[in-house]
């Protein structure tokens, strides 16, 4: 008990004279998503990663998928030639939802109410990861 006592008066002592004038700082805003950011050049390159990933992902699981299907269609065995054409249907429906993903997710995000506003604030970030390649997703004043 007295340990905890020493403790709680130690974590008051030490923490709460910094939360009583944490009123009296002065936070400067921070835009991450502004061109003349720093940050701008990093979600750049996850946007080349997530593009990259966007057009090998469904392209393996679809070659895998053919690969599998021509050997059950070479064993010349009905059954698995069956499962290997609903297992090849289903890698590419897969294939295909995985190259959606990013279109699908911009079309969610413009039904939802009052996303106007909130899209403004982001709205280059949103550019540089989804379209790395575009015109609005160039760094400015940065050293390349």
């Amino acid at each position: 008990m007295k340990k905890l006592i020493k403790y709680l008066s130690l974590f008051i002592v030490l923490f709460m004279p910094s939360i009583a004038f944490a009123n009296e700082l002065e936070i400067t805003p921070v835009d991450i998503c502004s061109s003349n950011s720093g940050t701008l050049k990093a979600f750049q390159v996850v946007g080349y990663i997530l593009y990259i990933i966007k057009i090998l992902v469904p392209v393996i699981i679809i070659v895998l998928g053919s690969i599998e299907f021509g050997k059950a269609a070479i064993s010349k065995d009905e059954k698995s030639t069956v499962v290997a054409a609903n297992n090849l249907i289903n890698k590419f429906i897969i294939g295909v939802l995985i190259f959606m993903i990013p279109t699908l997710l911009q079309a969610l995000l413009y039904l939802v109410k009052d996303a106007e506003e909130a899209k403004k604030g982001y709205e280059t970030c949103t550019a540089c990861l989804l379209s790395p390649f575009s015109d609005e997703c160039v760094a400015k004043d940065l050293t390349d």
